[in-house]
């Protein structure tokens, strides 16, 4: 039905994309507050810093999610397409096991991983203090991720059936 309405092709995947963006900033207080205050996790370092890196962590699963649905006919293989994404994601991680211990190959796949560049960033930031060039750095993977994500969800999505 969103393809056959009178709306451009940014605008149908900004009205898709910005909710959850939106969604996952909303949730990220929460999250922290358990963090803190449930599991006793110290917050050593900026907390603006790690809001910041948040929202970059956001855009880029928010980014790769939609560039899923590009490839995506319904519903349901959307579903398992982000499954097939998701749990190699974690376990590229680093928190199933350290990324250092990985084989060469599944380092880069782990270098690709927005998730293990945010635990990179909130291991750093809550448990060390921040180091702002090591954060910063992470912050532009996360940004490069997003970017092409979102660029290439620009180009695969279709205004057509065909």
């Amino acid at each position: 039905m969103l393809i056959s309405a009178p709306v451009s092709a940014s605008e149908v995947i900004f009205g898709k994309t910005i909710p959850f963006a939106l969604l996952g900033m909303w949730y990220f207080p929460f999250t922290l507050a358990v963090a803190v205050f449930v599991f006793s996790v110290p917050l050593r370092g900026s907390l603006i810093l790690l809001t910041i890196a948040a929202f970059f962590f956001v855009c880029s699963a928010v980014a790769i999610g939609t560039l899923i649905s590009t490839f995506c006919q319904n519903q349901q293989q959307a579903n398992l397409g982000s499954f097939l994404f998701l749990f190699p994601a974690i376990m590229f991680s680093g928190v199933m096991f350290p990324i250092e211990n990985m084989p060469k190959g599944l380092q880069f796949l782990a270098s690709i991983d927005p998730l293990s560049h945010y635990l990179f960033i909130l291991r750093n930031i809550m448990l060390k203090g921040g180091d702002l060039r090591f954060v910063l750095l992470h912050i532009a993977y996360l940004l490069a991720i997003a970017l092409v994500g979102g660029i290439s969800s620009f180009k695969r999505f279709k205004t057509t059936l065909q």
